[in-house]
């Protein structure tokens, strides 16, 4: 009655744990992904309407950002989106600092995303701010991070794809490949038509025929990048106030990089001036100063046919622009510095008072930790040791019977083996006890050897063993019964000539009726000579394998 009771318990716990996890499946976990959904349509909604911040706004949009953040069921991915559009309304601050901590933000949540789009599209922003930078070493570095975060081809947003391969056309131009950058660009611009509804796709449109510009130029086809420059003379984007500092970064600026090498080549120097004004309020504004400062130096050391007073003119802007340079970084470098350290002394001193805090808690919790282990540890020897035979170090009896439990509520097919050695009140009564304990843990030791995952080994009773193979197929379990039949029999002794096993084999499921199946093939080899293996045949016992 007390078994039947404990099995009664172990079969409402199970039902009581099925019917918690159903509920979580059909009840909780829908219910998260509706949340998780309505807040993810929320941040894509925010962002949309947000393409452009005002400058008196930016404190505002930080903090209704950061309140976006708290937003339930928020995924890795549109936390890592938001903290990207932190670090954008930064870089329109000015504050480098946020900016750079803001982006490792986002990346921290982007690269943990399915979806890594957006931090390629980080890598390659910074591989562009390189190119701006003119370091072209870090832009390449850049560029290949952000092929490592996600094949190209494999990108899922269209618009982070055709951007991805735009960006290595333009680097394939730097190196001079110039057909390498061609194939790249006519991907980029492949990806195009079929997002013509997006509000992006214009801009990309023109972007990308500045690249081809470029690419026309480097090649020697002035006409056609001429040509390509007549087309978007008028374009709308030279004075978008929509993401106007990337619009400038990646399309005037490169716009009146070919328009000015096309003046000088054409020996057209007034407009060449003109052009050259253009860039200059153009790269002020968003302080993309050492681009100006390249063009400057392209054109003085290309071959142009160019007027001293024209070429004097372009040295003096270029000395001016050299000197804007090392102020604005030598400003850079002062906050880069000064900040830092600032915020550092404070964050450190504000760490170490939480450090002494958490050191003292962490003192307390690590000796509730040392108490409750030491309790658990107790416990578990005392478990361990009730349920194992402590002369043979296999599992007893009464580990056997909790092994027996899972079958009730399992059809999945087992085999037992049980076993019993031949003679053994013979050894017990001409060598003494001692001995026979030692012929035990022989066996004992026999079996462990082949204890794993798909077999536990237990001792029956007196010289009866058990081994539970848990496999469905019965030929394991007689070729394992084999084994130990004549690794046994093989045995060298020092107090007797040899010892022998006797085995019998049942296949079923896990539980007492399969046991004592085995039991009564058992017997049937110790009936018919021993030193055997006897499985069930058409309904009865037969020896299936012996030494006779």
């Amino acid at each position: 009655m007390e078994k039947k009771a404990v099995v009664k318990k172990i079969i409402m716990v199970i039902l009581l744990v099925a019917a918690v996890t159903a509920a979580f499946f059909f009840l909780v976990r829908p219910y998260k992904k509706t949340v998780a959904k309505r807040t993810h349509e929320s941040i894509v909604s925010y962002i949309d309407v947000n393409l452009s911040y005002e400058e008196d706004s930016y404190d505002k949009y930080i903090s209704e950002i950061t309140e976006l953040m708290e937003l339930p069921y928020i995924t890795d991915y549109d936390k890592g989106h938001l903290y990207e559009r932190i670090a954008q309304i930064y870089k329109f601050k000015g504050d480098t600092i946020s900016f750079y901590h803001s982006l490792g933000n986002a990346l921290y949540y982007l690269n943990k995303s399915e979806d890594k789009s957006i931090a390629v599209n980080i890598y390659e922003d910074i591989a562009n701010y390189y190119l701006t930078d003119c370091n072209l070493d870090q832009a390449k570095l850049y560029a290949n991070k952000a092929i490592e975060t996600c094949p190209l081809e494999e990108i899922q947003d269209p618009q982070v794809r055709s951007y991805a391969y735009r960006m290595q056309a333009i680097l394939l131009i730097k190196d001079g490949k110039l057909d390498e950058a061609k194939e790249m660009i006519d991907i980029s611009t492949s990806i195009l038509p079929e997002n013509a509804d997006a509000l992006w796709h214009d801009s990309y449109v023109a972007i990308n025929d500045m690249v081809y510009a470029s690419l026309a130029y480097e090649d020697g086809r002035y006409d056609d990048a001429q040509e390509i420059l007549e087309n978007h003379k008028e374009s709308p984007f030279f004075s978008s106030p929509i993401y106007a500092d990337i619009t400038t970064r990646d399309f005037v600026l490169p716009y009146y990089d070919v328009a000015c090498k096309l003046a000088a080549q054409n020996n057209d120097e007034e407009k060449l001036i003109s052009y050259l004004s253009d860039y200059k309020a153009a790269s002020e504004k968003f302080g993309y100063l050492k681009q100006e400062q390249k063009i400057l130096t392209e054109i003085l050391e290309g071959d142009y046919n160019l007027s001293e007073k024209t070429e004097t003119e372009i040295n003096d802007r270029r000395i001016e622009n050299y000197e804007t340079i090392v102020e604005v970084q030598s400003d850079d470098y002062a906050a880069l510095i000064t900040e830092p350290l600032e915020s550092g002394i404070t964050e450190q001193a504000e760490l170490n008072e939480a450090l002494e805090e958490a050191r003292h808690k962490n003192k307390l919790r690590l000796l509730d930790v040392f108490i409750a282990l030491t309790i658990l540890l107790i416990i578990i020897s005392i478990v361990s040791y009730s349920l194992r035979d402590p002369l043979t170090h296999v599992g007893n009896r009464r580990k056997l019977t909790y092994c027996l439990l899972p079958g009730l509520i399992s059809s999945k097919k087992v085999s037992f083996i049980m076993m019993d050695i031949d003679n053994f009140k013979r050894v017990n009564d001409t060598y003494g006890h001692d001995k026979g304990d030692v012929v035990l843990k022989r066996l004992g030791i026999l079996l462990k050897l082949m204890h794993n995952h798909k077999n536990k080994c237990f001792r029956y009773g007196g010289e009866e063993f058990v081994m539970i193979v848990y496999d469905s197929d019965p030929n394991m379990a007689l070729r394992i019964a084999e084994n130990i039949r004549r690794d046994f029999q093989w045995q060298k002794w020092d107090f007797m000539d040899g010892v022998t096993i006797s085995l019998g084999v049942s296949t079923g499921r896990l539980s007492q009726s399969t046991l004592v199946e085995a039991d009564k093939n058992l017997y049937y080899s110790k009936e018919h000579g021993k030193n055997a293996v006897s499985y069930t045949v058409d309904g009865e016992p037969k020896i299936v394998s012996s030494e006779n």
